[in-house]
């Protein structure tokens, strides 16, 4: 197979993944708010505005998938030191994206841009069952 219809099919294949990453963002943002992993943790993001959602997905999936998907199809093609740049600029955003959340506003670089805020489970917004706020008794430390 020719180089350039080889790489064409692997930039089909990582172009389908990162829509499907997308998808999976936007559509468990805008109709849940909150993605698999909040629901986990019993986590939500709010507000939950379609247009909102799908600026929050776009960012996550950028950080998360699309770029980690370029560097691999520069590896697979054979460009090693691209692909470690690609790579370095990938660890860099998700970094970016996700290191923010562990400050006090606990509002990741995609909760920020999509102007939305992370939220635990609360009266007016019952849990889905995902998480067990309960599941680990307190434990005494005195």
């Amino acid at each position: 197979m020719p180089a350039f219809r080889r790489a064409a099919a692997w930039f089909i294949d990582f172009a389908l993944l990162i829509a499907a990453a997308f998808l999976h963002q936007w559509v468990c943002l805008a109709l849940l708010g909150r993605a698999l992993g909040k629901g986990l943790t019993g986590l939500r993001v709010t507000p939950r505005t379609p247009g909102r959602a799908a600026l929050g997905a776009a960012v996550t999936t950028a950080a998360d998938v699309a770029v980690y998907a370029a560097a691999c199809v520069l590896l697979i093609e054979g460009h090693v030191v691209p692909s470690v740049l690609v790579w370095a600029v990938a660890v860099a955003l998700f970094l970016g994206n996700a290191l923010p959340a562990l400050s006090p506003a606990r509002r990741s670089l995609a909760d920020r841009v999509a102007g939305t805020a992370v939220t635990g489970p609360g009266p007016d917004r019952p849990d889905l069952g995902l998480s067990r706020p309960g599941a680990m008794p307190p434990v005494r430390t005195s």
